[in-house]
C-alpha cells in the first residue's frame, strides 16, 4: 500500500504484533482490539531474532493487518462517525487549550445529529449554540493544496457576541458591545427581542412554557427572536423524557403536544392528563397512552371485565423438545391491557373513520386470542358485528366498519366454492390458461396500521437462522416453485425463536387473484389449534365427516411476541419487552384442490395453521428449546370422491383371490402333509439291509420286529398344522396386494408425471392425521405386505434348514463287494459341498440391484421424480410424494431383476446353464442321487446315476464321457425301470410324494441306527492331536451354542453302525422298485404351471394313499432361468419371494428415513443377515443329516 507523502501532519506508526511500520495518523482507539489473524497463526517465539523474522515478514503487508472495531458508538456529546476511516472523530480535534486565542477557530462545535448512521452516530459536526458558522470558502482561508490533501477544515465557529462587521475575527453584524446570540442552526447571529428574558446562557430565555421564535410566518430569519405562550395544551419541554408513554426530547423551539388530542400537558410541561370526561388508558411503560370518553369506558367495563380480556390462554405449551405441546398456561397479558380498553370503547362507539384503526386493533387482539369464543375480546367483536350493518361487498360476516374475520358459511360451503373462474394450465398454454398462482397479502399492525398489499413469495418462511447457520433457516432466498400451478412443495426449515424478537409481528390477510377477472378471491384460513366454548380443537379432524364442522377465519399471524409480554417481562438493549411465552406457526399448509366438474379449474384454497408455544425461561436451562423446524407445505390435488370405492372394489378383488388361492394352496398342502397312520408290516428291515449289503450286524442284533417305537404326531398335526395354514395364508395376500398397490401408484405416476393439460391430481393428504386419509391405506397395506413377507420369508429359511437331505451313492465297488473295496466318499463330500454353496445362491445379484438404484437415484436424480410435480423432466430437490416414491422405486427393481433374469436366460442359449442344472449335471457325473425331503410327506428325487460303471475314474476316461455326452452318444440319463416309457427316458428330477408306511419305514430305520449308535457308543481318538483339523472342528462345534450338538464322535458312532450305507441300501431298493406295498412308488404325468406354482399334487395322492408317486418336474420348462423345483429348498428357488421382500424392505426403510442411500444400505444389510442365518443354520443341518462333517463344507 501506498503512503500518502502529501499529508505534512505528523503521522503515528501503527503497530501490528510487534513489528513498529509508518502508518496512518493516530486515531484515538474507544476499546481494546482482539487479536489479529497473524497473531493467532504466528508461532510462538520470543527471542530478538525471532521478533526481527517476524517484522521483516509482516512489514510489507501491515495495513492490511490493522484493525478496525466492529462495533462502534460514538461519544455523543463530542464525536460523529468517519464512515471512510471507519472510527469515531472528535469535533474538537485541533482545538488548542488557550480559550482566549481568537485563532482557535475549530472549536465550539459539537456532534450534527441531523444526518445519523445505523448505529445513531452522528455523521459530521455543528457549532455548539450561541455560536455562528464561519465558512472557509468566504475567508479564502483554504488554498487548493489543502483541499487536495483534505487538510482544510470547513467551517469555523465564533461567538455572536461583542463582536462588528469591522472585525472579522468577531462576526457580530451590530453595534459594538451589542450582545447577540447565533440562530439555532448557526447561519448568522441576532438578537434578543423585549419578549423575552434576555441572553441566557448560549441564547435568549423565555418565560416558562414559552416557544423562542426566530423565523416568520414565511420562515424567514428575523433580526430579534421573540418568546410566544404554547397554546392548546401543548408544552416547551426542557428536558429529555418519558411521558404518556412517548419519548420526548427537549428543545426551546416547538411546543410539543401529548400523544392524544384529549391530552394536555401541566404547566411545568413533565405529565400528560386526560380533559375532563375523559379517562386514560394504556400502559406507559409499554407504549403510547390514550384518553376515551369516561361514560363510553365505564359502559365496556361494567359489560366486558378489563381483567378478563387481557387474561390470555395457551394451551400448547411445549415443555422440552422431545414432548408434545400440550401444556396449559394463563397469565394477564401487558399488551391486551394496554390495548383493549382504547380499541374496545372507541370501535363500540364509532365516531368516524379515524376510529377504523381501533376496530382493527380489536380484530387483532381477537387473532392473539386464537378466536376463542369464550374471551371477552371476541365476545365483545361479535356483539359489535351483530349491531353493525352489511356492506356493500353483500359477504355473510363482513359488516360496515369492521374488517371480515370470521366465515359464517358451512366448512362444505366454503370447499366446494366454485367462484373462482379462471382455467389452470401446468404450462403456458395460451392465453386463455393461467399456469401461475398469485397470492396477495394485507398486512396490519397490531395497532390497526393497514401497511398495504404486498404478493406472497417467501413471507411463509418467516424464520431464519442466525449466522452461520443461515442455509438451515428460512429467509428470502427459499424456493417459491410451489407458486406453479401443480407444482407441489414440501420444507423443513429451522427456526431460530430469538430472531423473532427483533420485529414486531404482522397481521395478514391472504388473497388469490382471480387472473380472469382480475379480482382478489379470500383465502380461507384453517386454525388447528381453534377452541370451540368447549375447549374442544374441533379443527383437527380424524375422519372426513369432520370436516363438516370446521370454523374458517381470515386474518392470521405467523408468530406472537406479543400477547405473552406481561408485567413482569424483562427488555433487551433497544428496550424491546422479551415475552413470557413465544407462539409461533410450526406447520403451515397451502392446499389447492381441482373442481370434481372442471379439471382446470380450482376450488379456494385453504391455508391451514397449527402453532406451538414455549416458555422463554427455558431458553436458558435448555438450549435446543430456542430452536424449531417449521413445516411447510403446498400442496396441489383433487378430491377423488370415488376413489375410495375404488380402492376398497380393488382390495376386495385382491382379497377374494387371495382366499381363493389360499384355500387351493391349504388344500394341496394338506394332501401333500396328511396322511392316514399305517399298519406296520415292515419288519427286520434294517437287519435285511444290513445282511444284504454284508455289513456287520453288530454283535447278532437282527433288529426289534416292531422295529422301535413310532414317532408321534400330534404336535405336528396341531401346532404345526395351524402355523402353516396361516403362513399361506399372509402369503397368498401378499402375492395379491403387492401387485395391486404396485399397479395403483404405477398408475398415479404416470398420469400425475406425464399429463400435459390438467387432467388429474394426487389424492390430498394430511399426513395421516386422520384413517380418512387417501394415502393411509396404502401406507397399512406396504407395512401389512412388508411384515408378512418377512415372515413368510424366515417361515421359508426355517423350512430349508430343517429339510431332510440324503446322497444316495451308486457307485459300485471295483471288488467283489463294498466291505473288501470300499467306495471312496469323496464324490459324496464333494457333492455335499456343491449344495451348501448352493443353498444361499441366487440367480440374480441384490448388490448389482441396489448399486444401479443408488447411481440412478441419486448420482442421477432420478429419485425427485417422485417429486409432486407435474413434470418429467424436472428433477429439483424436493420433497417426495410417497405414491410417487414408491411406484418410481419399485419399478427400477422390476426393471433391474428382469434385466437379470432375461440375462440369465439369454445365456443359456450360449452354453451358460443354471446352477441347479449344474448341480444335477455334476453328480450325474458322479453317480450321486439326492433326496430331499422338505414336508413330512414331499420332497424331490435328483435321479444322478450315469449310465457308466464307475465314477471313481481317471481324468482321461472322464473327460472322454464330457465328450460323449455332448455329442449326444451317451444312454439316457433317467431312472431304470422307467427306460422304456419314452417320456421319461432323460427326466431326472422329480416330485415325490410319500406314504405313510414310508415314513414309518424310513424314520424306524433312522431310530433303530440312532439307538445303536447311542449303544455303541463314541470311540475315543487313538492318535493325531490338538493341531488335527478334526480336532479343531469338534472343538469349534463344541464352543457354539447355534449349531446341532452332534459332534464328530457322534457321527464316528453312527457311521460305526454302518448308518450311512443302511440308508444308502435301502434308498436304491427303494428307487429301483424293490420293496412292496406302500414302499412300491409309481409315475404320474407331470402338473400344469398353474399346478406346479401351487404345488398340486397328482389326482392319485390323498390321507389314503397306498403307493408313492414321483411326478417329473417340468417347472424349467415354464421359467426364464429354467429353475426346477428342488430349488425351492435354496434361496435359488425363492427368487420371486426374495425379490419381492428386498422391494418391500426398501419401501420401508425408504418411508421412514427418506433417504435413498440409507434404504440402500438397510435394505443390504437385511439380506446380509438373512443370507448368514441361512447359510449358517443350513450348513449344520446338511453336517447332521448327511454325516459329511462341516470342515468339508467350505
Amino acid at each position: 500500500h501506498r503512503q500518502h507523502d502529501d499529508d505534512d501532519r505528523p503521522s503515528d506508526p501503527v503497530t501490528v504484533d510487534g513489528c513498529t511500520t509508518a502508518g496512518h495518523p493516530s486515531r484515538r482507539s474507544r476499546r481494546k482490539a482482539p487479536p489479529t489473524i497473524a497473531s493467532r497463526m504466528a508461532p510462538r517465539r520470543t527471542g530478538p531474532m525471532a521478533l526481527l523474522f517476524l517484522c521483516l515478514t509482516l512489514a510489507p503487508s501491515a495495513l492490511a493487518l490493522v484493525q478496525v472495531d466492529y462495533e462502534v458508538v460514538c461519544d455523543s456529546a463530542t464525536e460523529y462517525y468517519d464512515t471512510a476511516a471507519l472510527e469515531c472523530i472528535s469535533c474538537t480535534e485541533g482545538c488548542n487549550d488557550d480559550t482566549d486565542d481568537p485563532s482557535n477557530a475549530v472549536c465550539n462545535k459539537e456532534p450534527d445529529f441531523t444526518m445519523v448512521d445505523f448505529y445513531g452516530n452522528a455523521l459530521g459536526c455543528k457549532c455548539s449554540l450561541g455560536y455562528k458558522r464561519i465558512w472557509a470558502l468566504d475567508q479564502d482561508t483554504c488554498t487548493t493544496s489543502d483541499y487536495q490533501s483534505a487538510s482544510c477544515t470547513g467551517f469555523s465557529c465564533a461567538s455572536c457576541l461583542n463582536g462588528n462587521d469591522d472585525d472579522l475575527e468577531y462576526p457580530n453584524p451590530f453595534e459594538k458591545n451589542e450582545n447577540a446570540v447565533a440562530y439555532n442552526d448557526g447561519d448568522s447571529c441576532a438578537l434578543c427581542g423585549d419578549t423575552t428574558n434576555g441572553i441566557s446562557g448560549d441564547d435568549c430565555g423565555c418565560p416558562t412554557n414559552h416557544v423562542l421564535t426566530e423565523v416568520d410566518d414565511g420562515l424567514g430569519y428575523v433580526i430579534n427572536k421573540t418568546c410566544t405562550a404554547c397554546t392548546d395544551g401543548t408544552a416547551v419541554i426542557t428536558s429529555d423524557a418519558s411521558i404518556a408513554g412517548v419519548n420526548f426530547y427537549a428543545t426551546d423551539y416547538q411546543c410539543q403536544r401529548c400523544p392524544d388530542p384529549h391530552m394536555t400537558f401541566d404547566s411545568a410541561g413533565t405529565t400528560c392528563t386526560c380533559d375532563d370526561d375523559y379517562t386514560k388508558t394504556g400502559q406507559s411503560l409499554y407504549g403510547q397512552q390514550s384518553c376515551v370518553y369516561t361514560e363510553h369506558s365505564d359502559a365496556i367495563k361494567q359489560s366486558y371485565a378489563e381483567t378478563s380480556a387481557s387474561t390470555v390462554n395457551f394451551f400448547k405449551i411445549q415443555a422440552d423438545q422431545e414432548s408434545s405441546p400440550s401444556g396449559e398456561l394463563e397469565m394477564e397479558s401487558l399488551v391486551m391491557k394496554h390495548h383493549f380498553l382504547n380499541a374496545s370503547t372507541n370501535c363500540f362507539y364509532y365516531n368516524g373513520p379515524e376510529n377504523i384503526a381501533n376496530c382493527q386493533t380489536l380484530a387483532n387482539l381477537c387473532v392473539m386470542q386464537m378466536y376463542w369464543p369464550d374471551s371477552e375480546v371476541c365476545e365483545l367483536f361479535e356483539d359489535i358485528l351483530d349491531k353493525r350493518s352489511e356492506n356493500a361487498r353483500s359477504q355473510d360476516g363482513w359488516v360496515d366498519t369492521l374488517p371480515w374475520l370470521r366465515y359464517v358459511e358451512t366448512a362444505t360451503e366454503i370447499r366446494v366454492s366454485e367462484a373462482i373462474t379462471m382455467q389452470m394450465s401446468f404450462g403456458n398454454v395460451d392465453d386463455y390458461h393461467y399456469h401461475q398462482m398469485r397470492y396477495v397479502l394485507s398486512k396490519y399492525y397490531l395497532n390497526g396500521t393497514w401497511m398495504g398489499y404486498e404478493d406472497l413469495t417467501t413471507q411463509f418462511y418467516y424464520c431464519g437462522m442466525a449466522a452461520p447457520n443461515t442455509h438451515r433457516g428460512g429467509g428470502s432466498s427459499m424456493s417459491t416453485s410451489w407458486l406453479r400451478f401443480g407444482h407441489g412443495y414440501n420444507n423443513n426449515f429451522e427456526c431460530d425463536l430469538e430472531t423473532l424478537m427483533a420485529d414486531e409481528p404482522m397481521f395478514y390477510e391472504l388473497f388469490l387473484i382471480d387472473e380472469e377477472t382480475g379480482d382478489m378471491m379470500p383465502v380461507p384460513v384453517l386454525l388447528r389449534d381453534y377452541r370451540d366454548s368447549g375447549l374442544n380443537f374441533i379443527n383437527v379432524n380424524y375422519e372426513d365427516a369432520e370436516e363438516s364442522n370446521d370454523v374458517f377465519v381470515r386474518r392470521f399471524m405467523l408468530y406472537d411476541t406479543l400477547s405473552g409480554v406481561s408485567d413482569s417481562s424483562t427488555t433487551n438493549d433497544d428496550g424491546t419487552y422479551i415475552p413470557d411465552v413465544i407462539r409461533y406457526a410450526n406447520k403451515i399448509t397451502l392446499s389447492v384442490q381441482i373442481q370434481d366438474t372442471s379439471a382446470g379449474k380450482i376450488y379456494p384454497p385453504i391455508l391451514e395453521l397449527s402453532y406451538k408455544e414455549r416458555e422463554v425461561s427455558y431458553w436458558d436451562s435448555d438450549s435446543t428449546m430456542k430452536r424449531d423446524f417449521i413445516f411447510f407445505r403446498a400442496e396441489y390435488s383433487m378430491k377423488v370422491s370415488n376413489y375410495e370405492d375404488v380402492v376398497i372394489a380393488f382390495f376386495s378383488v385382491a382379497c377374494v383371490l387371495a382366499g381363493i388361492t389360499w384355500t387351493m394352496r391349504v388344500n394341496n398342502w394338506s394332501r401333500r402333509n396328511v396322511r392316514m397312520r399305517a399298519a406296520n408290516s415292515h419288519t427286520n428291515m434294517e437287519g435285511r439291509l444290513r445282511g444284504a449289503d454284508g455289513l456287520n450286524s453288530g454283535g447278532g442284533r437282527a433288529g426289534p420286529p416292531s422295529m422301535g417305537r413310532q414317532p408321534d404326531d400330534s404336535g405336528y398335526s396341531s401346532f404345526w398344522y395351524l402355523w402353516c395354514v396361516f403362513m399361506i395364508l399372509i402369503h397368498c395376500l401378499v402375492i395379491y396386494f403387492f401387485p395391486f398397490i404396485f399397479f395403483l401408484c404405477t398408475y398415479w405416476f404416470v398420469f400425475f408425471k406425464m399429463q400435459d393439460t390438467v387432467y388429474v391430481m394426487l389424492p390430498p393428504s394430511n399426513n395421516f392425521e386422520n384413517e380418512d386419509d387417501d394415502y393411509y391405506i396404502i401406507w397399512v397395506l406396504i407395512y401389512l405386505c412388508f411384515f408378512c413377507q418377512s415372515t413368510w420369508i424366515i417361515h421359508l429359511i426355517y423350512g430349508q434348514c430343517t429339510c431332510d437331505v440324503f446322497f444316495i451313492d451308486y457307485e459300485r465297488p471295483h471288488g467283489k463287494d463294498r466291505a473288501e473295496t470300499p467306495v471312496s466318499v469323496w464324490r459324496t463330500i464333494f457333492a455335499a459341498n456343491e449344495w451348501n454353496e448352493l443353498q444361499t445362491s441366487r440367480p440374480t445379484s441384490l448388490s448389482f440391484t441396489l448399486f444401479v438404484i443408488t447411481m440412478v437415484l441419486v448420482g442421477w436424480k432420478r429419485e425427485y421424480l417422485a417429486t409432486p410435480q407435474p413434470n418429467m423432466n424436472d428433477f429439483t430437490e424436493g420433497d417426495l410424494n410417497m405414491i410417487l416414491r414408491f411406484a418410481n422405486t419399485t419399478w427400477w427393481f422390476v426393471v433391474l431383476e428382469l434385466f437379470q433374469l432375461g440375462f440369465n436366460w439369454v445365456m443359456i442359449y450360449f452354453g451358460r446353464e443354471p446352477k441347479d442344472q449344474l448341480f444335477i449335471d455334476f453328480c450325474t457325473m458322479a453317480k450321486i442321487s439326492v433326496l430331499v425331503l422338505d414336508e413330512r410327506y414331499h420332497g424331490y428325487y435328483l435321479h444322478c446315476d450315469s449310465p457308466h460303471a464307475h465314477a471313481d475314474t481317471d481324468m482321461a476316461t472322464l473327460t472322454e464321457r464330457l465328450l460323449a455326452e455332448e455329442s449326444g452318444h451317451s444312454t439316457a440319463r433317467g431312472i431304470p425301470v422307467l427306460g422304456d416309457r419314452e417320456e421319461y427316458r432323460d427326466i431326472q428330477c422329480f416330485d415325490i410324494y410319500l406314504t405313510n408306511g414310508w415314513s414309518i419305514w424310513f424314520n424306524s430305520i433312522r431310530s433303530f441306527l440312532e439307538r445303536e449308535a447311542r449303544e455303541a457308543g463314541p470311540k475315543s481318538t487313538s492318535g493325531g492331536g490338538k493341531d488335527m483339523p478334526a480336532y479343531r472342528a469338534q472343538q469349534r462345534q463344541s464352543r457354539s451354542f447355534l449349531r446341532n450338538s452332534t459332534t464328530l464322535r457322534d457321527r464316528h458312532a453312527h457311521l460305526e453302525v454302518g448308518a450311512m450305507e443302511i440308508i444308502n441300501k435301502g434308498l436304491r431298493m427303494f428307487i429301483s422298485q424293490g420293496l412292496k406295498n406302500d414302499l412300491f412308488w409309481d409315475v404320474s404325468p407331470p402338473q400344469s404351471l398353474f399346478g406346479a406354482l401351487i404345488k398340486t399334487p397328482p389326482p392319485d395322492i390323498s390321507a389314503s394313499s397306498a403307493y408313492n408317486v414321483l411326478t417329473p418336474d417340468r417347472l424349467h420348462r415354464y421359467t426364464c432361468t429354467g429353475t426346477y423345483a428342488y430349488a425351492g429348498v435354496h434361496f435359488y428357488g425363492i427368487e420371486w419371494d426374495l425379490w419381492l421382500h428386498n422391494a418391500l424392505t426398501f419401501a420401508m426403510f425408504d418411508f421412514w428415513f427418506k433417504d435413498t442411500a440409507t434404504s440402500v444400505v438397510c435394505t443390504w444389510a437385511i439380506y446380509q443377515i438373512l443370507r448368514f442365518f441361512r447359510g449358517y443354520f443350513g450348513t449344520a443341518n446338511l453336517a447332521n443329516r448327511t454325516l459329511v462333517d462341516s470342515t468339508f463344507l467350505i
